[in-house]
């Protein structure tokens, strides 16, 4: 469908990682080595599988390994742009950060610490291209999404999402996944966010605005879930799900 190819990437990596200590002391949680790699590297050579060219980094913590690393993004065959975020406010103003970068074209937005299929990043891009649609989210099947995002269907259209239910309540088993395909009506929910009881801005308020106005955001679950890193004792698992799910 005529201007929805998607091209360019943007990636949350500004947060600190207190739950990976001390893995993230001396690097940024996107850094951490798996497999023989960052992972951010292994995030950004399998967007590439979606059509990917272009990628904004919004960095925070540590951003000078992401840097070094990456640089141009010449080693992947990408363009890499870096977007600073002083001050870790949310996942809201990280995304906003990016606006600029982004301009007028449809961009896939993911977590800085989940990585997934190759052919996930295709299908997600896939799918919005294809569908009358003004989001995609992929969605991982979770025993209790408590410490996530609940996400509510009907057929392949979401419904209603939120933000961290309380344990036991939810009762979805989907949770948002952290790979979405978007246009850039997204910066428009994302000025309107609020602060949360939590004190941050969160992005998933701006989803759930999106879907309050009515507008189409479908899902894409993920047939072999995610690889994310919370913890250090996740290492040994990330390493495994990264290795048989390429």
């Amino acid at each position: 469908m005529p201007g929805r190819t998607i091209a360019h990437l943007v990636v949350l990596a500004a947060g600190r990682g207190e739950r990976l200590r001390p893995l993230s002391e001396s690097v940024p949680k996107p850094m951490v080595e798996i497999a023989g790699k960052p992972l951010l590297a292994h995030l950004l050579e399998r967007s590439k599988s979606a059509g990917i060219g272009r990628a904004t980094l919004v960095t925070g913590h540590l951003p000078e390994p992401v840097r070094s690393y990456f640089s141009n993004g010449e080693r992947l065959a990408l363009t890499v742009k870096y977007v600073p975020q002083p001050e870790q406010t949310g996942t809201a103003p990280a995304i906003e950060l990016a606006r600029e970068s982004v301009g007028a074209e449809p961009f896939l937005l993911s977590w800085g610490d989940v990585v997934v299929r190759r052919d996930d990043y295709a299908a997600v891009a896939a799918l919005f291209r294809q569908r009358q649609c003004d989001a995609v989210t992929a969605l991982n099947y979770v025993d209790d999404p408590a410490a996530g995002a609940a996400v509510y269907l009907e057929g392949d259209r979401v419904t209603r999402i939120v933000e961290k239910p309380p344990a036991g309540t939810a009762g979805t088993h989907w949770n948002q996944g952290g790979v979405f395909a978007f246009t850039p009506l997204l910066f428009d929910y994302l000025v309107r966010v609020e602060p949360s009881p939590r004190g941050e801005r969160e992005f998933t308020s701006a989803l759930a605005a999106m879907l309050a106005d009515g507008r189409t955001v479908l899902a894409y679950r993920l047939p072999a879930g995610r690889m994310t890193l919370t913890r250090a004792e996740d290492l040994a698992t990330a390493e495994r799900w990264l290795t048989t799910n390429t």
